[in-house]
């Protein structure tokens, strides 16, 4: 984000300094809105999972779902796994 200019910063010496407001201005200007989607709207089989809602066809969103399942069971086995250890 420093090479790309988009975080406003100082450099002295080999320091990159930050100015205190740096941080909270970069999300401002990066902020994305939130979805507006219908939390219990049909096809969300996950608990507490927002459904997906993507344009394009009924397979395309099928692969959707299926990658974003595949992602939270990961996550999940990570997570007990990390309270086993």
């Amino acid at each position: 984000m420093i090479k790309a200019r988009m975080l406003r910063h100082v450099r002295a010496g080999g320091l990159i300094l930050l100015p205190s407001d740096a941080i909270v201005e970069f999300c401002k200007n990066f902020e994305v809105p939130p979805c507006q989607d219908n939390p219990s709207a049909p096809g969300s089989s996950v608990e507490g999972a927002s459904p997906i809602t993507t344009s394009g066809t009924s397979n395309q969103k099928q692969a959707g779902r299926r990658t974003y399942q595949q992602t939270l069971e990961t996550a999940k086995k990570r997570k007990k796994s990390s309270k086993n250890s």
